[in-house]
């Protein structure tokens, strides 16, 4: 009978996984917004939002600054 539930079917390779998600979050955008980088000018326009969830996540996507040690 197949996936019942439409739930994703299980992956137990984080490759997979991401691949999935990846997918899943670019729906609806045309392919080529995304070969035009949509993606970076979109997450350039959230950067001045309040909502501590945008926050968390942009930290995570932008590497540390290096830090002079005295």
């Amino acid at each position: 009978m197949g996936n019942v539930t439409n739930e994703p079917a299980p992956r137990s390779d984080f490759g997979d996984r991401r691949v999935q998600a990846c997918v899943k979050a670019c729906e609806g955008i045309p392919t080529s917004a995304l070969e035009s980088n949509v993606i970076v000018r979109l997450v350039a326009a959230c950067i001045h939002l309040k909502d501590p969830l945008v926050t968390e996540i942009l930290e995570e996507m932008v590497p540390p600054k290096p830090r002079l040690v005295k």
